[in-house]
Formats: structure tokens, C-alpha cells, sequence
């Protein structure tokens, strides 16, 4: 059988991927239709591409860091 702890863990991942995916689709689609509307092309299209993006990151920064405050121990230190 499968951990459940490992489930709720790749479920946490997927929600992070997705959301970032979704922020940036959205700015994608609402920039594109912005254009389409004004004759602006390419303006909203790549402000509101990277404002979701930037929220996009944002979030999954957050989500990570809340991921691994959440766990026994600190995040892997591969810097050394």
C-alpha cells in the first residue's frame, strides 16, 4: 500500500505546479484578449504574462517554504 504521507506530499506538489501553470495561462488569456480589444498587441499580452508569473513564482515559493517549515527537519543544503 501506499504511504499516505507520500500522497499528501505529491498532492501538495501537484497543487503548487498546477497553480503556477493556471497564474500564468491567465495572464496569457486575459492579455491576449486585452489586445484583441484595444489593438495593443503585444502590450497586455506580455505585461499580464509575466505579472502571473511573477504571482505564479511567488505562490510557490511560498508553498515550498510552507512545505518545508511544515516538515521535521530544515531544507536540504546542496550549496556546500
Amino acid at each position: 500500500m501506499i504511504d499516505p504521507e507520500f500522497l499528501r506530499r505529491m498532492a501538495g506538489a501537484i497543487s503548487l505546479a498546477t497553480e503556477l501553470a493556471v497564474t500564468v495561462t491567465l495572464g496569457v488569456l486575459a492579455g491576449a484578449w486585452l489586445d484583441r480589444r484595444f489593438d495593443t498587441a503585444p502590450t497586455f499580452l506580455l505585461v499580464l504574462s509575466l505579472l502571473g508569473l511573477a504571482i505564479g513564482t511567488t505562490r510557490l515559493v511560498r508553498g515550498v517554504q510552507e512545505f518545508w517549515s511544515s516538515d521535521d527537519g530544515d531544507p536540504p543544503d546542496d550549496r556546500r
